[in-house]
């Protein structure tokens, strides 16, 4: 143990001074010569040893108390002069109470002078890195705790739509919107996006939460392709001619909500790392959420593909699922090796054009999409999904999306 070996320590200093004592002996009382070189160096090696062994229990303590911490078995050893810095003739003053180092085998662990002495280079009180593990780990479920609750809140109108919707299932379901785009309707969902996006970038700002910084030339060029992106979603998710329906006005109120609902579970929940890339079976928080996320998308495409069979729709509503999700497989297993991220920004905007009826459920499950999807692309740019390694994925910007 450390202590032992500073107890061995002192041993050696009190036996190197009593045999420099016998071969140069001090005078007698009442002799008044000069003291010989020898005779410092007995000194010396006197007050190195009465200093040496009074650091030994506090160095004791400090095992002990680092035992008790990181709960092992075991002491971290230290073998040798070099993990146990203690002061010679040559450095530090001899006779004064100089730090001695503990090195644990993870790096230093304490160290600091005087018996007592609490601080954060001293053994006593050091916390441990084990010690910061568990506390992380905590933290981390405590802030999965929170997600969790956070995320159920989130999903309660939809969830409360789709059972309503399923227990009291009418013979004749509810029809497709048409596709035809209305201007007013499409001109008042650009303007929603707008409005989101600068609203969400100087809050974010202001507050200091997660985003990434863009350039002027950057935001033009995201811009450019949300025009593109909402294009899509206001014709052929026929978001367009439901914003010019009886509850357009609700509709868009619903998707500020989901926005900033999404904005405040994305912030609370960037330690946990959820992220669709291929370590993500490796992340508990990560399969835990996909799979309730991914069972609440089943369950809005069953409850649609009643609705279209009610309809004779069900042929051509299939046929639109199928050749999307074809596409996708094609890209994620065809030839070629590329380190696939699906960022929040991009399924959430795909699944906007499966939203095609005029149901209640259809409705909220559209402007929850809406919401994550605007989020992605105001804060964190258009992001491509293919990269060539992950390394390229972690340059390109924050990937916790």
């Amino acid at each position: 143990s450390a202590a032992a070996n500073s107890c061995g320590v002192a041993v050696q200093c009190l036996r190197r001074a009593f045999q420099v004592h016998v071969q140069n002996p001090l005078s007698p009382p009442g002799r008044t010569t000069t003291p010989r070189p020898a005779r410092g160096a007995a000194v010396s090696s006197l007050k190195l040893c009465k200093a040496t062994t009074r650091r030994s229990s506090t160095i004791l303590h400090g095992i002990m108390q680092m035992h008790h911490t990181n709960g092992s078995s075991t002491f971290p050893t230290v073998g040798s002069r070099s993990r146990l810095n203690i002061p010679n003739e040559e450095e530090g003053l001899i006779g004064e109470d100089v730090p001695l180092k503990l090195v644990h085998p993870n790096g230093v662990v304490g160290g600091g002078g005087g018996t007592g002495n609490s601080s954060p280079s001293s053994p006593i009180g050091r916390k441990s890195p084990n010690f910061e593990m568990v506390k992380s780990a905590k933290d981390r479920s405590r802030t999965f705790q929170v997600f969790l609750v956070l995320y159920v809140i989130f999903l309660a109108p939809l969830l409360y739509a789709l059972f309503n919707e399923l227990t009291d299932l009418p013979t004749e379901g509810p029809a497709i919107i048409p596709m035809s785009p209305s201007s007013m309707g499409l001109f008042g969902w650009m303007v929603t996006c707008l409005i989101l996006y600068a609203s969400l970038r100087v809050a974010l700002s202001y507050f200091g939460w997660k985003q990434n910084k863009k350039t002027p030339s950057q935001h033009k060029e995201d811009l450019l392709r949300i025009a593109r992106l909402s294009t899509s979603v206001g014709v052929i998710g026929r978001l367009a001619n439901r914003v010019v329906m009886g509850d357009g006005f609700m509709f868009l109120a619903m998707i500020f909500y989901f926005t900033w609902f999404f904005t405040i579970i994305f912030e609370v929940s960037k330690s946990l790392n959820i992220t669709l890339t291929a370590d993500c079976f490796f992340n508990p928080f990560t399969m835990f959420v996909t799979s309730i996320t991914v069972t609440v998308i089943a369950g809005v495409l069953g409850l649609h593909c009643l609705f279209a069979s009610q309809d004779s729709d069900l042929f051509e509503y299939l046929g639109f699922l199928g050749l999307c999700a074809l596409f996708h497989l094609a890209l994620l297993f065809g030839p070629g090796n590329a380190h696939v991220h699906v960022h929040h920004w991009y399924w959430a905007w795909a699944m906007t054009h499966i939203c095609v009826f005029d149901s209640k459920t259809s409705q909220i499950a559209q402007a929850m999409f809406c919401g994550a999807y605007i989020h992605g692309v105001a804060l964190f740019g258009v992001e491509k999904c293919f990269y060539n390694n992950a390394e390229e994925d972690a340059d390109d910007g924050i990937a916790t999306s």
